[in-house]
C-alpha cells in the first residue's frame, strides 16, 4: 500500500532505523565537527534515489508526464522524446506512442534490442515496440509515432512529501 511521508517524517524512520532515535529526554548530546543533520539528511537522499532507481515500480507513485514531454522525428526512422530537468523524472516505467499497438519495452542502450533498431529490417514494429532510455530525461523510439499517447514515470515529487510502498522503510538499516 502507498503512503505518502513528510520529509521529517521519513527523517524519523532514518534515524530509528540508524539506532540514533529515540533519544533520552534527559540527555544533551554535543557533536563537535560534524553536522549531524546534514549527515543524516544525505544519507537519506542517497537511499531514496537508489530507492527510485531501482527498487520494483509498483513501490512508488507513478505519475503520468506526456504532456511534460516533447517528441520530434530522429534521423533513422525513430522518434526521439526529451523532458525537461523541471519535470523531476527519475526513471521513465512506460511509454506509448501514436500507432502502437501496445506500450514499448524499455531497453538500455547496451542491449541487444537497442542495437537492432540501428537498420531499418531489424528496427521495432507497432506490433512490438522498443524503447531505448539514455536517461530519465531522454530516450528514442521505434517505430516512429507522431504523438506521446502516454508516458508514466517516477519523479521526486515536491521534495518536501515521499510517496512510496512502506515496505521500503526496512531497507533504510541496510543502506549506509
Amino acid at each position: 500500500m502507498l503512503t505518502t511521508y513528510t520529509k521529517d517524517q521519513l527523517m524519523a524512520q532514518w534515524r530509528l532505523r540508524h539506532g540514533l532515535e529515540p533519544m533520552r529526554g534527559d540527555l544533551t548530546v554535543e557533536l563537535d565537527g560534524i553536522d549531524s543533520e546534514a549527515w543524516d539528511n544525505a544519507g537519506l537522499m542517497d537511499w531514496w534515489t537508489e530507492m527510485t532507481a531501482n527498487a520494483p515500480a509498483e513501490m512508488f507513485e507513478q505519475r503520468e508526464l506526456w504532456t511534460r514531454c516533447t517528441a520530434k522525428t530522429a534521423s533513422g526512422g525513430g522518434t526521439d522524446i526529451e523532458l525537461p530537468a523541471s519535470s523531476g523524472c527519475r526513471r521513465i516505467i512506460s511509454v506509448k506512442l501514436s500507432g502502437w499497438k501496445r506500450e514499448g519495452r524499455l531497453v538500455t542502450p547496451d542491449s541487444q534490442e537497442a542495437h537492432l533498431q540501428k537498420w531499418e529490417y531489424t528496427q521495432a514494429g507497432a506490433e512490438s515496440p522498443v524503447a531505448i532510455v539514455y536517461s530519465p530525461l531522454h530516450m528514442r523510439c521505434f517505430p516512429e509515432g507522431e504523438a506521446v499517447e502516454s508516458l508514466r514515470a517516477i519523479t521526486d515529487g515536491d521534495g518536501e512529501t515521499f510517496t512510496m510502498d512502506s515496505a521500503l522503510l526496512a531497507t533504510m538499516n541496510k543502506y549506509s
